[in-house]
């Protein structure tokens, strides 16, 4: 009986060092999979009021587009303090697309949940459609 609680305690130990979390970017490809182009998060150290804002402006013009639709594909959505917001369709950079401008503060909210005051970028559209808008959140604009 002393030797099977024993070989329990090793088991449960060995068990314990070989276990570990899933890490979190394989937790947002997963559930992300359909968008095309994952969350990533950047470096940068944004400020929380600035996201904010930029949220609340988007949400203000629900029922209106944000458009793609720059010489690279890009569009300018937001930008407060050092906080920027813009879209580029992706992986035509020159695809023109819109939109709705509360999609796109949803997802701004969705990269402050995974990335914090980092910023990041994460596909917006997804399901069967070839071309996708990426929404990025970053200290300058991109595209």
């Amino acid at each position: 009986m002393r030797f099977l609680v024993i070989i329990s305690t090793i088991l449960g130990v060995v068990g314990l060092g070989k276990a570990s979390a899933i890490p979190q970017e394989l937790v947002a490809r997963n559930t992300t999979a359909a968008q095309g182009y994952d969350p990533r998060c950047n470096s940068v150290l944004l400020v929380q009021a600035n996201i904010d804002a930029c949220i609340s402006f988007l949400n203000d013009r629900a029922g209106q587009q944000c458009w793609t639709k720059g010489p690279n594909g890009n569009g300018q959505f937001c930008s407060s303090g050092s906080t920027y917001v813009s879209g580029v369709s992706w992986p035509d950079e020159n695809h023109v697309m819109g939109i709705g401008c509360d999609l796109v503060a949803y997802r701004v909210q969705q990269l402050l949940w995974l990335c914090g005051m980092q910023g990041g970028s994460m596909g917006i559209i997804g399901g069967p459609t070839n071309v996708d808008m990426i929404i990025h959140v970053n200290d300058q604009w991109v595209g």
